[in-house]
Parts: structure tokens; C-alpha cells; sequence
């Protein structure tokens, strides 16, 4: 800020106290010009800072919303992958099980043919044929609980997908407050 300087007004006469006052009177509006181009700098600073905030701020966003797009398509393709193996898994299944109901129809067929063959000889066949038909029991079964493991992997990994973008979606908010925090400090200074 510029000093003012105080001229003494000259007692000899009229003519020095009026020079003296328009010196004092051009300080003063040098002073006023002065304060007027600092005021004037600092607001520009003020607007090119709260510029440079906001372009941050914006290209965060845009940054922020191309992630979400990246993980919303990543989501999808998992999605379709898992609809495709869960398909996949049922058609293998299906395929599975009308072999197993063509074996148990032929073992069926067998059978009927051993009866007609002789007692003894349809006892073994009977047998054979229950044990038989516990392993595709048992090969059923199996295939059954791994078709729901894969179900419930699958929900797994949709449900820590799902938590992982919420807990980036609340750090990215917990990121925006802490930039705003920081732009209001700035602008009450």
C-alpha cells in the first residue's frame, strides 16, 4: 500500500498551502489508483483460481463417469458371460439327462428280456441295474449342486461388484466434499 506523505502547510502565504494540498491531493488519488489496480489484480487471481478449481472439478467428473461407464460394461459382460455358461451348463444337463432316461429305457428293455430269460439271471441284471442307476443318481446329484455353485459364484461376484462400486461411488463423494471443503477455505481466504 502507498504511504501518504503529509506536505506542511507553508505559512508565508496562500499560494504554498494551495500546492501543497493538490500534492497531497494527487498522493491521495495515486493511492486510491494504486489500491484499485491491487484489488483489481487480486480478483482476477481470485476468478482464474476458482477457474482452475472448477476445470479440476469437471474433469474429474468426466473421469468419474467414464469409470462407471467402464465398470457398468465390465458388470454386463459378466452378466452375459454367466448367462451363457449357466445355458450352457442347463443344455449339457438336458443332453445328460435324455441319455440317462434312454440308458434307464434300455436297461428297462434289458430287463424285461432277462425275466424272460430266467429267474437267477434277472436277479443279477436287477442288481446291476440299481447300481447302476444310483451312480446317475449320484452323477445327477453332482451335476446339480455344480450347477448351483456356479449360481451362487455368480451372485458372489455380482454382489462384491455391486459393493466395490458403491464403496468407490462413496469415496469419489468423500473426494468431491473434500475438494469443496478446500474451494470454500480458499474463497474465505
Amino acid at each position: 500500500m502507498a504511504q501518504i506523505e503529509q506536505t506542511p502547510v507553508a505559512e508565508n502565504g496562500g499560494e504554498d498551502g494551495r500546492r501543497a494540498a493538490q500534492t497531497e491531493l494527487r498522493q491521495m488519488r495515486d493511492t486510491v489508483s494504486a489500491l484499485r489496480d491491487s484489488l483489481e489484480q487480486l480478483r482476477l487471481e481470485k476468478d482464474r483460481s476458482v477457474q482452475a478449481v472448477t476445470a479440476e472439478a469437471n474433469s474429474e467428473n468426466r473421469h468419474l463417469k467414464t469409470t462407471i461407464g467402464e465398470l457398468r460394461d465390465t458388470l454386463d459382460a459378466l452378466h452375459a458371460e454367466n448367462d451363457e455358461n449357466v445355458q450352457a451348463a442347463v443344455a449339457d444337463a438336458s443332453g445328460e439327462i435324455l441319455q440317462l432316461k434312454a440308458a434307464i429305457n434300455a436297461l428297462r428293455d434289458e430287463l424285461e428280456q432277462m425275466r424272460h430269460d430266467g429267474a437267477e439271471a434277472v436277479q443279477a441284471s436287477v442288481a446291476e441295474a440299481n447300481d447302476e442307476i444310483g451312480q446317475l443318481k449320484g452323477t445327477i446329484g453332482a451335476l446339480r449342486d455344480e450347477i448351483e455353485r456356479g449360481t451362487i459364484a455368480h451372485d458372489d461376484t455380482v454382489q462384491r461388484l455391486r459393493r466395490d462400486f458403491r464403496d468407490e461411488s462413496n469415496q469419489q463423494q468423500q473426494t468431491i466434499a473434500i475438494l469443496r471443503a478446500q474451494l470454500e477455505t480458499h474463497d474465505a481466504e
